[in-house]
């Protein structure tokens, strides 16, 4: 197993960081427009040279020479590839040192990196992407090159590094809107997320947290099981039967009326679900597509409507969206064929991972049109969707329309009261409804879905997922944490401060190099080796409500600091010149009320 690390913090850098330390030989000319080019046009960025910034201790004339403007590319490069294999990059890289010798620049670098992986995947994504720049500078941009280098990172290069983050995507999407709201994130390893810091941290794992039961997260599994609990409750879930063969299948068919829903009843995601099933040899097709993927399958009664996902966590509503097919919109001019193929056209220039799902005209997008009275030379009307498939899935795609501002609050009160059945503080919630707008006993709309660990990405806009955070941290996540340094007594002046702290009704813990106490004063036995992750084992631990650390070792000029924000640093007796003068320094720069 490869060695697995937590970095800290360095520079002011507010995402953990790896130094990374290099040589590279200047090429005989520098062609950056056309690495700009590359990037801009084939990797999804609109800001080249931008991936990077000047420490404190590098001057002006550094950061004007050419060898600055390289390593701005790669480190641009550098977050397109940390994008790719899905770890999060949330900052700009910061350049340490740059000394030229001869006819070669050393650098030192603070690469992003994400906690609980191995230190060489930063480093080989920093040297990858330098490779990349020399390519661009040396080739000419164009879609046949661009294809050739899609498929060689794609298939080849990238997925070794993807592996090491589980369920990366989804990870790395939480810790971007965590940073943007200001609160800390870090990978515990396995996926896990921790969001926040002690007593005001969340721990979660894609989208869900570990206030959600587990006992909720089974029943989302078995939508025949999540229906009766929801009856149970008085809460409106469809009318369905679990068959095993075609026969039964059909009997209950007979029994509901035409046209019904067959669907496993053991699947996520939309797998192995057909709509409309309107006679008894649709129906067959329809139980031996689900039977593939399972043996419990349901037959049921098909109510009118849009599938609406209603995403609540912490008590509140996240948003809602109407879920609408894979589809195109009619301009009143071009023919659907036409409307298909230029939107397939618009992803050709976007790497392979920032793709959506293609735009279909295949047999079953055929159907789909013919059922709508329409053909793939048809002209639909300006304004007029045109769907490609039955319904939206996983596996085909399809459209998010935003409803938060629609829904009626009665709807948001069944999402919540259908989140607390299943003992689930993050959900969501598919209804079924022919008006969002409208109260769900109105218009006989159903719960047809309860969804645990809810996908979180796609066509959302990120500012619509702000009460997902917030509902999951309380004060952005954030303790009081304080630093003591000098060399007067430090252990005296921190007990002074857990006391006082302890006066505003705050339990504050303190750590030093090979100590660490509890809010009552007593002892902690830890095994954390060393002040650093002494702090990271209390910082993790939901009783600390406030920590003291005293700087009591210069082991933080190694390490980098367990936190990205100190509220105060007090300083007592002398610093020095040496390694205090630089810890000062280190600790000043993640400051944020100075004391």
């Amino acid at each position: 197993m490869p060695f697995t690390q937590i970095f800290g913090y360095r520079g002011g850098m507010r995402q953990s960081s790896l130094r990374v330390q290099l040589s590279i030989q200047m090429p005989a000319r520098l062609e950056l427009e056309r690495a700009d080019r590359w990037m801009q046009t084939y990797f999804d960025t609109t800001a080249s040279g931008t991936g990077m910034v000047a420490g404190a201790e590098v001057p002006l004339s550094l950061q004007l020479t050419p060898a600055f403007a390289l390593l701005g590319r790669v480190m641009a490069m550098y977050g397109i590839l940390c994008d790719a294999c899905n770890l999060p990059c949330t900052v700009p890289g910061q350049l340490e040192r740059l000394v030229r010798r001869a006819d070669r620049w050393d650098f030192s670098l603070l690469v992003p990196a994400t906690n609980g992986l191995s230190p060489q995947v930063f480093e080989e994504l920093v040297r990858l992407a330098l490779q990349l720049i020399d390519v661009f500078m040396k080739t000419v941009p164009s879609l046949r090159a661009a294809e050739g280098l899609y498929k060689q990172l794609d298939l080849e290069l990238l997925p070794r590094y993807r592996q090491n983050f589980s369920e990366g995507r989804a990870n790395a999407f939480v810790a971007a809107l965590a940073h943007k709201l200001g609160v800390p994130f870090s990978h515990l390893g396995m996926g896990i997320m921790q969001l926040g810091y002690g007593a005001r941290a969340q721990t979660t794992h894609r989208s869900a947290c570990r206030n959600d039961s587990a006992i909720g997260a089974r029943a989302c599994s078995d939508k025949f099981f999540t229906a009766l609990l929801l009856r149970q409750t008085g809460l409106p879930a469809p009318l369905h039967e679990l068959v095993s063969t075609e026969e039964q299948a059909l009997k209950v068919a007979n029994t509901f009326g035409w046209p019904v829903v067959i669907k496993p009843a053991d699947r996520e995601r939309g797998e192995g679900v057909t709509v409309s099933v309107d006679g008894p040899d649709a129906l067959t097709k329809a139980f031996r597509t689900a039977r593939n993927l399972s043996n419990r399958i349901l037959v049921e009664k098909q109510v009118p409507g849009l599938c609406h996902r209603i995403f609540v966590a912490g008590g509140r509503l996240v948003f809602a969206t109407g879920r609408q097919p894979k589809s195109v919109v009619g301009d009143g001019m071009k023919t659907i064929r036409e409307l298909v193929d230029e939107a397939n056209h618009k992803q050709v220039n976007i790497p392979p991972w920032r793709r959506k799902k293609i735009f279909p005209l295949d047999e079953l997008a055929i159907a789909c049109l013919s059922n709508a009275g329409l053909s793939p030379e048809s002209i639909p009307r300006d304004g007029q969707r045109v769907v490609l498939r039955p319904i939206e899935n996983t596996e085909w795609g399809g459209i998010s329309e935003d409803a938060t501002t629609r829904i009626h609050p009665e709807n948001v009160r069944l999402a919540l009261r259908a989140a607390n059945v299943l003992g689930l503080s993050v959900a969501g919630v598919d209804l079924m409804t022919v008006d969002i707008a409208r109260p769900w006993y109105e218009n006989q709309a159903v719960i047809i879905e309860m969804n645990f660990k809810p996908y979180l990405s796609g066509d959302l806009k990120k500012d619509m997922l702000h009460p997902y955070i917030v509902g999951l941290v309380s004060e952005g996540g954030r303790i009081p944490i304080h630093a003591v340094i000098g060399t007067a007594d430090l252990w005296a002046i921190a007990r002074d401060m857990r006391g006082q702290l302890m006066k505003q009704g705050i339990r504050a813990h303190i750590t030093g190099h090979a100590l660490s106490e509890s809010a009552d004063g007593e002892q902690l036995h830890l095994t954390s080796p060393g002040l650093f992750m002494r702090c990271i084992a209390l910082l993790r631990s939901p009783e600390v409500e406030a920590l003291v650390v005293v700087v009591d070792s210069d082991e933080f000029l190694e390490t980098g600091l367990p936190v990205d924000r100190l509220d105060s640093i007090h300083t007592a007796g002398e610093i020095g010149a040496g390694s205090g003068a630089s810890l000062l320094k280190l600790l000043s720069q993640h400051l944020g009320v100075a004391t």
